[in-house]
Parts: C-alpha cells; structure tokens; sequence
C-alpha cells in the first residue's frame, strides 16, 4: 500500500520530535531525582564504564575501518560493481538494522552484556556510522573533491533518520554505566523510533 509523502513526513516530524522528548525528560528525570551533593555513585549523569565503552568503541570503530576499506578497495578494483553493491543499502536502509543487530551479537562475544541500553545504542550506530561511508564513492567521483566531502556529509545531516538515531544513541549512551535493568515500554517505543528511523527518515 502506497503511504501519501505527506504522511511520511508527519511521522518523521511526529518521531523526531518523540525521540527528543524521551531522551530529555529521561535525562532531566534522572538530574531531578539525584540530590546536588549526591554521591559519586547515584549521580544523575553516571560515570561511564570504560571498559563498555571502549569494547563497544573498539567494535564499532574496527567494523568502521574496515567497511572504509572494503569501499575504497572495491571502488578502486571494480567502480561500476562497488557501485551496485552499496545502492542497495542507500535504496534499503532498513537493512542497516541487520548490521546492527550483528555488531550487538560482537559486542555480547567482546563480554559485554545484553542490557536495553546496549541493543538500542547498537542499532543507532550504522545510521550514524556506516551510513556516512556509503557517501565515499559520489565523493571520490565529484570533479571537486574537497566541496563534495563538505556538501554531501552536511546534506546528509538533515536527514530525519539521523536525527532520530542521534538523539536515540546520545541519549543511551549515557545509560551504558547503569546496572542491568530489563527491557522497558520506553525502549520498545525507542525501538519502534529506530525502525522508522531506518524504514522512512533517509530520504536520499
């Protein structure tokens, strides 16, 4: 069934706008909850883990790298082949969820635990990350290199989807420290988010 544009666009406004909220009034909820002179232990915006951030930086920093090279690479060898390849995530981002889902399932094998915030700060890195490296080869083939590695990073910025993973995973990111918790309504409607965010707000 073919949704009206008009539509969409309502629901990206309508999602991004939702993403915000949740992630603010979580973050205001948590400075409000916790006395100033707290202690450190109870803050209202947690030490972070390093080790969780650093395993999780190391997965998500190593598969970045390494799709950086295999893009390269692959244009280099072979453009009009790389080329029909990465149209389908740009045609199909809601196939970026596998990707996250995969980079979760090492982080887990990397020992870190399965927790709500860990999953959904997972599923919003490819949008943020590996999305972007999709833009090489237009870069690469611009007569001006320089101009386009500005213009199609800012473009994509205005993205709805971007948005909404932006909040998402800053928002998540915080939360990496905290003891487990179980699953949430508030991280089914966040994961809800990040699949509009995936099926409908990238709109290149």
């Amino acid at each position: 069934m073919h949704i009206p544009g008009i539509y969409i666009l309502l629901l990206l406004v309508a999602a991004v706008a939702l993403a915000f909220v949740l992630e603010f009034v979580a973050f205001y909820r948590d400075a409000m909850r916790t006395p100033v002179f707290a202690a450190a232990g109870e803050r209202w915006w947690p030490e972070r883990n390093v080790r969780i951030l650093r395993r999780l930086a190391v997965v998500g920093g190593a598969t970045a790298l390494a799709g950086a090279a295999a893009i390269i690479t692959g244009y280099s060898a072979n453009p009009q082949w790389s080329s029909s390849i990465l149209a389908w995530p740009i045609k199909h981002p809601d196939s970026c969820l596998l990707i996250g889902i995969v980079l979760c399932l090492v982080a887990l094998l990397c020992g870190v635990k399965l927790r709500q915030a860990v999953l959904l700060f997972c599923l919003t890195l490819p949008g943020l990350v590996i999305m972007p490296l999709l833009l090489l080869p237009p870069i690469v083939k611009s007569n001006d290199i320089a101009a386009a590695a500005v213009l199609y990073p800012a473009i994509s910025f205005f993205e709805p989807g971007v948005w909404i993973l932006l909040f998402i995973g800053v928002g998540q990111s915080r939360l990496l420290r905290k003891p487990e918790e179980n699953f949430t309504v508030g991280g089914l409607v966040r994961l809800s988010l990040i699949s509009i965010a995936y099926v409908y707000g990238f709109l290149g």
